[in-house]
């Protein structure tokens, strides 16, 4: 038999099985049979988990759990500051108000002091969220959240009875499981270009960089759905090449250093007109305005294969190794808010 059970039943729960033991100073877990032990101490931790509530974790768990998992009670306070932007912090928050959970009743098993038991999360599907980039803002992206389809995490509970107490002993393999969402690099919300704070150099409208080594993929942003639609509404989502034009390779945004040139060749749907790009360079993955260079921002002309398909084609002449950033929007006036950013690398860049 499995136990579905929801956060928002917890409280209730909590409170029916405390009545039901009026007179009795022996916690829910501390009598009946070893099976209905576990599956009872099961309830205490994954709740817990549920709700992201670190210091309750660790007084089901065992004694290391503080000093083992203290990079956690950081990440699972979804508060702005050396983890989180504001945008990111109430994502990964409302990401991990859809969790709920279910008890597998019937896996429950004991041997000596050690014990098990399977338990299923559930949580909205946040990375179909993430990638669909259909949003012009961090609530709109959150509202998202409600129609995602669910996505299950699949645990299984180990303990260690301790002082005729059983405690979690695997708490960081299922931390790890759950709260993959609270990884940094996913929730970066500069990479869906949120909350923009425009700089000028040399008189162009310029982004702050966001970390491109783990961005080496086309990124999109809606901000004129004319442009978008057009740009996302290929099939199969093959719709954007970077072309060695050394090897004639298709290739994923990485290059080996001394290429003569790459090119990035953008489909679309229909003919978009005259569109404005820039090109901004940066010898690190991890920079900022002070060390990023606009090597060029201008308009670009559609172009037709022998088919009649549209495309753009944005080309980087002999580049050095380091960050190559893309954007493309309606006019150069509009780059501050790109309908495209797409990112490479070229060489071994630090």
């Amino acid at each position: 038999m499995k136990i579905p059970i929801k956060k928002t039943t917890c409280a209730a729960l909590t409170g029916a099985l405390l009545l039901s033991m009026t007179g009795c100073s022996e916690l829910p877990f501390a009598k009946g049979n070893s099976e209905e032990e576990i599956v009872d101490a099961a309830q205490a931790f994954v709740e817990a988990a549920a709700d992201c509530d670190f210091d309750e974790m660790g007084k089901i768990s065992v004694e290391d759990f503080e000093e083992d998992s203290e990079d956690w009670e950081a990440a699972l306070d979804f508060e702005e500051g050396d983890i989180y932007d504001a945008d990111a912090a109430k994502f990964a928050e409302a990401v991990a108000d859809t969790i709920e959970y279910e008890i597998d009743e019937d896996s429950a098993e004991v041997k000596d002091k050690k014990a098990s038991v399977d338990v299923v999360f559930t949580l909205a599907d946040y990375e179909a969220v993430l990638n669909s980039g259909e949003y012009t803002d961090i609530d709109e992206m959150i509202d998202a959240l409600e129609d995602a389809d669910i996505e299950e995490i699949e645990v299984t509970v180990e303990f260690e009875k301790e002082d005729d107490e059983w405690l979690v002993s695997n708490y960081d393999e299922i931390m790890e499981d759950l709260y993959e969402f609270t990884e940094t690099d996913a929730l970066n919300m500069e990479t869906y270009g949120f909350d923009y704070d425009p700089s000028t150099q040399d008189g162009i409208a310029a982004n702050t960089y966001y970390n491109l080594e783990n961005s080496l993929y086309p990124m999109y942003l809606n901000t004129n759905n004319t442009m978008y639609q057009a740009f996302t509404g290929m099939d199969d989502m093959d719709y954007v090449d970077w072309v060695d034009t050394t090897s004639s390779n298709l290739v994923e945004g990485i290059y080996d250093s001394g290429v003569d040139e790459i090119r990035f060749i953008q489909h679309s749907t229909e003919d978009l007109g005259e569109i404005g790009i820039c090109v901004t360079y940066s010898p690190v993955s991890n920079a900022n305005l002070d060390d990023t260079e606009v090597l060029t921002t201008e308009y670009i002309q559609p172009s037709y294969d022998t088919d009649g398909n549209v495309y753009y084609e944005v080309v980087i002449e002999a580049p050095a190794d380091g960050y190559y950033l893309i954007e493309i929007a309606p006019s150069v006036a509009d780059l501050y808010a790109p309908v495209l950013t797409v990112a490479c690398r070229v060489g071994d860049a630090n």
